[in-house]
């Protein structure tokens, strides 16, 4: 995948050595090729990645007379955009030429006409008016910063670093929000102190020093999907599904897949490998299993998917897979490694060592493009469980029997886990906090490294409990779930500039802009009905997938053998907490005592509850204390 950067200086002050700082910057996303245009005070230029033949023909930036054009692009619905513009189909154009057809044509408006993963820029020579925009599904990623004099933006954070302007200064708040897994009411903000992202679906404009941003997808108020009956809404999903694992297999170079032995990869790779036979190719995936024993896992979550990965892939029949237990990559240098790609502190810091060694082997294998099925709990295989809480709030007991009887759970536990818990935890919180309790046991104590002494300085509890967020995470949140169904809050964004360090285009089907909006449409019946959860996807592919994966009803725990990982190298954690407890922004904002207490409580016997703290509390905390060293 391409990347795209750019700045402007209001003095008119020569920006070409700053572009040029820039540029390299951003070279190792490319390789194949990329360019730049300068004039006065404004620069503008592209890294390209060809993992299509239409990105080898690619040369920007494209400037005429009145504009300069520049994307990160790639393009899924290209017959249709041409058919839309008149362009005969014996003329071959890259992505970004199109794009600019299309521009030139409709303006703002071919937003709504691009499927794919891109973002471009727009800059007006004669009214100096920068426009920028990022696509609807968020597998890409666009960051810019805005200070008095200056705008500029990029794919990834090292090209805004490579101007001294731009300070690198960790934003507290942030830090706090990622230490208790609180989004906030800022998702677009970054850890660093003036950097944002232009989130998914929104475009931005900057014209004589002002900024104005907007949201111009709004799938959620698209109308409800009507069709006849249950068959006639599997042929349509798998119809529209299919087209999306389709796209996502043009390339150049082999195609590789991350395989769980869950629903949402494996219907990626179910679909894909079918695809590619016709083509008479097969399709290489690679399944994460644990090194030691599983401990993390339960009755109902699989610590080890081997056994239903391998049973997707054997059920296709043009799946060769692998097995990756990522046993030459140790924690530390995974978290270091994706800290040098990525710059930032990971949510998600226990599944590193894995993604990375399955980067490792695609790369390896010479692969241009990795399927995931990242995003596909909130889009292709979204429960549908129904919320009771509406229902009873406007007295519609009618709305709430007929929950109950879809709902996956016996009526007692959804009544405890919907209302009875939700109501009473709040009251334990407010009672606690007039004991004196409440610094001694927030409600994120069970699952964060941040240190309480620093949530009081931020007023963090305060703030969370003004913003609506449930910190544990029992209450419905309709405002998060449905971000996170439009713009899936940064995954994409990960995968897309890891991704790049490995010359790898990452696609995520479940993620396609018209899988999103048709899943959108589906009436919520569809996913779950008379106890049955996810009931589209199992309906759909059951031709396609094993009974054996479609009917398991238990989760897959990711990195279930963490606990006896740390444990393998606790002498190096040990030095590392050393170090953390005596600097001076890490040792104050991160709750070190209790990231030693979880080793300690490791050390004596790995058990299920202490190997989900080993993810949530000490390797997060290790990850964030890992960036926070590079701040004095």
């Amino acid at each position: 995948m391409s990347a795209i950067f750019g700045l402007i200086r209001a003095n008119g002050s020569p920006a070409a050595d700053s572009l040029a700082a820039m540029s390299g910057a951003m070279r190792h996303w490319g390789g194949d090729g990329g360019g730049e245009w300068c004039l006065d005070g404004a620069g503008f230029g592209q890294s390209q990645q060809a993992v299509t033949a239409e990105a080898l023909l690619e040369r920007q930036p494209l400037v005429d007379k009145d504009e300069v054009f520049i994307a990160a692009a790639r393009l899924d619905n290209r017959a249709e955009l041409r058919r839309e513009l008149a362009i005969p189909g014996d003329i071959t154009l890259p992505d970004s030429e199109l794009m600019h057809h299309a521009w030139r044509r409709w303006g703002e408006a071919c937003l709504a006409h691009f499927v794919g993963d891109w973002a471009i820029a727009v800059w007006n020579r004669h009214s100096k008016r920068l426009f920028i925009a990022r696509d609807h599904g968020g597998n890409t990623d666009l960051l810019y910063y805005h200070a008095p004099g200056l705008f500029a933006f990029s794919s990834g954070l090292l090209g805004l670093f490579a101007l001294p302007e731009i300070p690198r200064r960790p934003d507290p708040m942030k830090v706090a929000q990622t230490l208790v897994v609180w989004f906030g009411p800022e998702p677009e903000a970054t850890v660093f102190q003036g950097i944002r992202r232009l989130m998914p679906g929104h475009w931005l404009s900057f014209e004589a020093g002002q900024l104005n941003i907007s949201r111009y997808w709004h799938p959620e108020q698209l109308p409800e999907l009507i069709l006849p009956d249950d068959t006639a809404y599997e042929e349509a999903f798998l119809e529209v599904y299919n087209t999306a694992v389709a796209a996502c297999l043009h390339s150049t170079r082999p195609i590789a897949a991350t395989l769980s032995g869950g629903l949402d990869s494996g219907s990626v790779c179910a679909l894909a490998a079918r695809q590619l036979a016709a083509r008479g190719q097969r399709l290489r995936a690679y399944t994460a299993v644990p090194q030691y024993l599983p401990t993390g896992a339960s009755a109902k979550r699989r610590g080890n998917e081997w056994e239903l990965a391998q049973a997707t892939a054997v059920h296709s029949g043009y799946i060769d897979l692998t097995a990756i237990r990522a046993e030459n990559l140790s924690l530390m240098d995974s978290l270091e490694r994706t800290l040098t790609i990525v710059n930032t502190p990971q949510h998600t810091a226990s599944n590193l060592h894995w993604i990375l060694a399955i980067l490792d082997a695609a790369q390896a294998l010479g692969a241009g493009v990795l399927l995931t099925g990242q995003n596909g709990n909130a889009t292709v295989s979204r429960s549908g469980e129904s919320s009771l809480q509406p229902c009873l709030v406007r007295g519609d007991w009618r709305g709430v029997c007929q929950a109950l009887r879809d709902m996956s759970v016996n009526p007692w536990q959804a009544l405890k886990w919907q209302v009875i818990k939700p109501l009473a935890l709040p009251l334990l919180h407010q009672w606690r906090s007039r004991q004196g309790h409440n610094s001694a046991h927030p409600p994120w104590a069970e699952y964060s490294a941040i240190h309480p002494a620093f949530a009081k300085q931020l007023k963090l509890q305060e703030k969370i409990r003004a913003s609506g967020h449930d910190p544990t995470f029992t209450r419905d949140n309709p405002t998060l779930r449905t971000r996170f169904r439009t713009v899936g809050l940064g995954a994409g964004g990960l995968w897309y500039t890891i991704g790049a360090a490995y010359k790898l285009e990452v696609r995520d089907p479940t993620l396609d802009r018209r899988v999103i909006e048709f899943c959108w449409k589906v009436p919520n019946r569809q996913y779950c009905r008379g106890g049955e959860r996810r009931w589209l996807l199992r309906r759909a592919l059951r031709p396609f997938m094993p009974d054996a994966v479609l009917d398991d009803r238990r989760k897959g725990l990711q990195a279930a053998d963490i606990g006896h990982r740390v444990v393998a190298q606790q002498a190096e954690i040990v030095a590392l907490l050393d170090q953390l407890q005596k600097h001076p922004v890490a040792g104050a904002w991160l709750d070190i005592p209790r990231m030693r207490a979880v080793l300690a409580s490791l050390s004596q016997e790995v058990t299920a509850k202490n190997t989900t703290q080993a993810g949530t509390i000490l390797l997060r905390g290790i990850g964030m204390g890992l960036f926070l060293q590079r701040f004095a």
